[in-house]
């Protein structure tokens, strides 16, 4: 039987990955659940990479 969990990430993007990086930095029990062969795996098909936009550049 499946282990419960307060939060289901669904997707390994970025984003996704970024969530469970800091859910795992509190006592919430969380799963990050994604179709892909591994995580990320939208971001390596992507065009362009994520730029962060600064008014300082």
């Amino acid at each position: 039987m499946a282990e419960a969990r307060d939060v289901t990430v669904v997707g390994s993007g970025q984003v996704d990955l970024a969530a469970g990086y800091f859910l795992g930095r509190t006592a919430i029990s969380f799963a990050i659940l994604d179709a892909g062969e591994a995580p990320c795996g939208v971001g390596r098909h992507a065009r362009d990479p994520l730029t962060l936009l600064s008014p300082a550049q």
